[in-house]
């Protein structure tokens, strides 16, 4: 997905910008005052629905088709300008080679010439078989009218009058079947041709905006080169900072919200090697997603929050973040017991910026202190 070359161009067109945003986790262990007696700093374990929430900062995008020819060549013609507006199928730029018509032509010649030679080459046969079975009628009235060795010999002739028809007509059947033989010889040479021909030609591959041109009249190119996009002005995508496929596998489902909808959306392909440039150069990597259903409130240009939903659990026991403590890596509450707190080693599951899943240590009901 090689975007970033003309990103700034197409963001400068529909003034785009985008960020990210992150989570704060658990604290480190502060220093515990003993407590005063005050229950406003004592929470109860309790169980509820909890899943950890990544939020990041998403744009709303035009669906952008980054086109290049399928062949090396020169660039005879760049046919449109940055912001025209374009259809499906009109032609965007042309290769050297593009108006070299003269095999294709011939091709197209020789085609019509068979068909007229073919026509007129059956049609003879036709005609000499239409006598030959006019002959053989007149034959049979003669033997109605004939007797004896005459009688005879007229049946004779009409056998073999009749063999001649036989013969003439698969004859004229061979001579069709390997006319069409020959005319799909030459219509296959011509899709091939043709085919060849639009190597050349850089078409939309649908209605919008021509959003960046790369190259110019006179540049070589190679195969797959990026020459230039064309937006959609109805089709919407959503960018986003970078969140790598294999993590969005892990999680439970992954979203934008807007005016609290949530839309679903499915990422595209990445180039890998290009993402890990621009995050070596330390610079912001994004990535592209394609939105479920394209009747959305929000347009383009719009900000919307990307939601990352994983280690759900609809029956977890739960604490708020601020009870729980860690040091070297082991994970700690402040359970009261009476008048005392007592230090309890717990084991977490889920974490979110609120709360905590605890899944060994502490049970429903138990009271922990709370840092205030």
């Amino acid at each position: 997905m090689k975007r970033i070359y003309f990103l700034a161009a197409v963001l400068c067109m529909i003034m785009l910008s985008a960020g990210c945003g992150k989570s704060k986790q658990v604290m480190s262990i502060p220093v515990l005052n003993e407590p005063q007696g005050d229950t406003s700093d004592v929470v109860a374990v309790k169980r509820q629905p909890i899943c950890n929430m990544e939020y990041r900062d998403a744009q709303v995008i035009p669906y952008t088709e980054e086109l290049s020819f399928s062949t090396n060549g020169v660039i005879e013609d760049i046919k449109v300008e940055q912001g025209q507006h374009v259809k499906k199928g009109d032609i965007l730029a042309t290769l050297v080679g593009a108006t070299d018509n003269a095999v294709y032509d011939d091709i197209t010649d020789s085609i019509d010439n068979a068909h007229k030679d073919n026509a007129e080459s059956n049609l003879i046969m036709e005609y000499d078989i239409s006598i030959m079975e006019a002959e053989s009628n007149i034959l049979d009235d003669k033997i109605k009218k004939a007797s004896g060795k005459e009688k005879k010999q007229l049946k004779k002739e009409k056998q073999i009058k009749e063999a001649d028809i036989v013969i003439e007509k698969q004859k004229l059947a061979d001579q069709k079947e390997l006319q069409n033989i020959e005319l799909k010889e030459l219509k296959h040479k011509k899709e091939k041709v043709q085919k060849d021909l639009q190597k050349y030609f850089l078409y939309a591959d649908m209605d919008g905006i021509v959003t960046y041109i790369s190259k110019s009249t006179g540049d070589q190119v190679s195969s797959e080169a990026f020459v230039l996009a064309v937006s959609s002005e109805t089709r919407k995508q959503i960018k986003g900072e970078f969140i790598s496929s294999s993590d969005l596998r892990k999680a439970d489902k992954y979203y934008v919200k807007y005016k609290d909808k949530e839309y679903g959306i499915t990422q595209l392909p990445y180039d890998a090697e290009e993402i890990s440039q621009i995050i070596a150069n330390e610079e912001t990597a994004y990535v592209y997603y394609d939105l479920d259903e394209q009747n959305t409130e929000f347009e383009v240009g719009e900000y919307v929050n990307m939601c990352v939903e994983s280690g759900f659990c609809s029956d977890a026991l739960v604490i708020p973040i601020n009870a729980l403590y860690e040091e070297s890596h082991t994970y700690y509450v402040y359970k009261k017991v009476g008048d005392t707190k007592v230090k309890t080693e717990v084991t977490i599951g889920t974490t979110t910026p609120s709360y905590v899943q605890i899944t060994d240590g502490v049970g429903e009901g138990d009271e922990v202190y709370v840092q205030q």
